[in-house]
């Protein structure tokens, strides 16, 4: 994650017990980030974080052959979102419902209605 030097990071960061990598304590610390020196080289330090994620479903955009083949590490996806009740009586409610909206596809699921954002597209490893 890129952050400018003078921004508070979201992140809680890992600190590892000397005697233990596997063991150590969360800090709220901006973390280490100047170069270390390796065999000679100064490469960017490493660092461990610990952040809260929520999974969400996609859908996967490139094809079964692609997905399937070795030669392709990412696949493409887009957010599957959820419409609530309050949404309903939005003004771009009624431009998705009659496939109008530019940037949304309505994509009903049994009880649920919900619609693709295509704005969204991104890669999964």
């Amino acid at each position: 994650m890129m952050y400018p030097s003078d921004t508070e990071r979201p992140l809680l960061f890992f600190l590892p017990d000397e005697d233990d990598n596997e063991h150590g304590r969360l800090s709220r610390d901006r973390g280490d980030f100047s170069a270390q020196i390796v065999n000679g080289n100064r490469r960017a330090r490493e660092q461990k974080i610990v952040m809260t994620v929520k999974p969400r479903r996609v859908i996967v955009i490139t094809s079964d052959e692609i997905n399937q083949s070795e030669e392709f590490e990412y696949i493409l996806v887009a957010p599957i979102n959820t419409i609530k009740s309050a949404e309903k009586t939005k003004d771009w409610y009624k431009s998705l419902k009659e496939d109008k909206h530019p940037i949304f596809v309505y994509c009903p699921n049994g009880r649920y209605e919900r619609y693709i954002d295509v704005s969204q597209i991104t890669t999964i490893h």
